[in-house]
């Protein structure tokens, strides 16, 4: 029986996350007696280690130029980051290992990468490493190890950026961005805008994130005070930002409903016309892999400074980060009942890719299949 170890993240933003259950999901189907386990790597690394993750969001938001370089040290002392990250997760990696060593390690976030290569490498431990690039385009230096048995890229920008970084073309596939099973059971004909809403209402799909509480309920009011519409703000964790955002909306009582942390976003994001959210390449991917068109309207300094930019160039989406101007973005996508929203969702159709993450869990077993030599029955 073989065993897989994903090395991932589940503070700092849920991104990593996602994309450990989009292929755990499809790896349990492809082989059902492969035994994955997960761990934040965070928590490898102690107090100090996860009291920075749990951080993370409020540092990207409120302290943008000291997240963006922090960020960006990874780029220029990559071996830096990783001596020292090494040293922290050393000894939690280690009883890790020696309870259950797996055959492969799939690291999903660039602090663990040349940090676990270096554990490895310093204790004799001949497991090999993948490493799964979880941003679109500005990748860290962080990826790129040369000592990774592979370099799974999400797009042909982080493609051009491991080969920059010295990864040989060999090692590095492209694999599309893994989004979980239930954002690709969709029909992407069924999402072409025939008519703008039902009955001319609009139901714009607020996903706040890190957004902010101000920011998400000035883009409602802008919404609500110029068009005929309904507004959903999910607010995520934080029950008194959602509190507060209800109370300072009151007055557009039966026009706008605001949700908490939820299970089933997906739902949300299918009902809704336009989506209004950050540059998270997951989000991102999400929406396209379910075809609803969506408007930027911030991204983090750092890792998402470029998803706008790739998001504008593949036609994916709009962006519009100042909320003044948000109202003249909508009005320019509504002209010709939605000419500009169904260019839209056709560019999403010729680009998503629904068998992203199943193809990516086969690649992993069969470099499983590499290491131990043997043959695994795939049920396609």
């Amino acid at each position: 029986m073989s065993r897989l170890l994903f090395i991932s993240s589940d503070n700092t933003g849920h991104g990593h996350r996602s994309i450990a259950l989009a292929l755990t999901e499809q790896l349990g189907l492809l082989d059902p007696l492969l035994e994955v386990d997960e761990v934040d790597g965070f928590m490898l690394g102690g107090r100090f280690y996860a009291a920075m993750s749990r951080l993370y969001d409020k540092i990207a938001v409120r302290a943008p130029l000291f997240w963006k370089f922090y960020y960006s040290l990874g780029n220029v002392f990559p071996s830096v980051a990783a001596f020292f990250t090494a040293a922290s997760i050393k000894s939690r990696l280690c009883r890790l290992l020696s309870r259950n060593p797996p055959d492969l390690i799939v690291s999903l976030h660039p602090c663990f990468v040349g940090s676990v290569e270096n554990v490895l490498e310093e204790k004799g431990l001949k497991i090999p490493v993948i490493s799964f690039i979880a941003d679109l385009d500005n990748v860290s230096r962080l990826w790129a190890d040369r000592r990774s048995l592979f370099t799974l890229c999400p797009t042909e920008n982080a493609r051009q950026s491991m080969l920059k970084f010295g990864i040989m073309d060999e090692k590095i596939k492209v694999t599309g961005f893994p989004v979980r099973n239930r954002f690709c059971v969709y029909d992407p004909d069924t999402a072409r805008y025939k008519s703008i809403g039902k009955e001319g209402k609009i139901n714009f799909l607020i996903m706040n994130g890190s957004q902010g509480l101000g920011r998400s309920a000035k883009m409602a009011e802008e919404l609500l005070d110029n068009f005929n519409c309904s507004v959903t703000i999910l607010a995520g964790n934080n029950k008194k930002a959602k509190e507060a955002l209800e109370k300072s909306l009151e007055r557009y009582k039966g026009r706008v409903a605001v949700y908490g942390f939820v299970e089933d976003v997906e739902k949300y994001m299918r009902e809704a016309d336009i989506l209004l959210l950050r540059a998270s390449p997951n989000v991102m991917m999400e929406a396209v892999a379910l075809c609803r068109p969506f408007i930027i309207t911030g991204s983090l300094t750092g890792q998402e400074e470029k998803n706008p930019d790739f998001a504008a160039a593949n036609r994916l989406g709009v962006v519009c980060k100042d909320v003044d101007r948000l109202s003249g973005t909508v009005s320019e996508l509504l002209a010709s009942n939605g000419e500009k929203l169904n260019e839209i969702i056709d560019n999403q159709i010729r680009y998503r890719n629904p068998a992203a993450a199943r193809n990516t869990a086969r690649f992993i077993l069969s470099a499983i299949c590499g290491i131990s030599g043997g043959v695994r029955n795939e049920n396609n």
